[in-house]
């Protein structure tokens, strides 16, 4: 239907407009909270259209699962900054090889945290996401 386009593209005009309302006062961090809040609202206002639409449409068992992705991530996010500010490297005058570790470990390692909380949470989307990654391969 033309509903997610229309919604798809309002929110375009909401991070166009967040974006230029928050770079200048937050530079790069405004551009990131102005995609995050844009995803959010785009989530709610599809999900409100959806259950208007479909009537009583049971999200309790996407809770459970909002909860742990949550939780991952904060846990993925806490474990990239403290890496990376463990990373003393002082990165001007540097060159490229300690620019990368401190530009990639932190990537790294919040991946591989994510990865192994999803195990432990038993988040499926993420053992589908790696057997996906599995069968696309061969």
């Amino acid at each position: 239907t033309a509903t997610p386009v229309k919604v798809g593209a309002a929110m375009v005009l909401l991070n166009l407009g967040l974006t230029l309302g928050l770079v200048w006062r937050f530079r790069e961090t405004g551009i990131a909270i102005a995609n995050s809040a844009t995803g959010l609202a785009s989530f709610l206002a599809l999900n409100v259209l959806l259950r208007r639409r479909l009537g009583g449409v049971d999200l309790k068992p996407v809770y459970g699962a909002f909860a742990k992705n949550v939780l991952a991530s904060l846990l993925m996010g806490a474990a990239a900054w403290a890496l990376w500010r463990g990373l003393t490297v002082s990165v001007e005058g540097a060159t490229l090889g300690p620019k990368l570790i401190r530009a990639l470990a932190p990537v790294a390692a919040g991946g591989a945290v994510y990865f192994l909380l999803a195990r432990l949470l038993g988040m499926d989307e993420a053992r589908l996401l790696l057997r996906r990654r599995r069968h696309d391969a061969r």
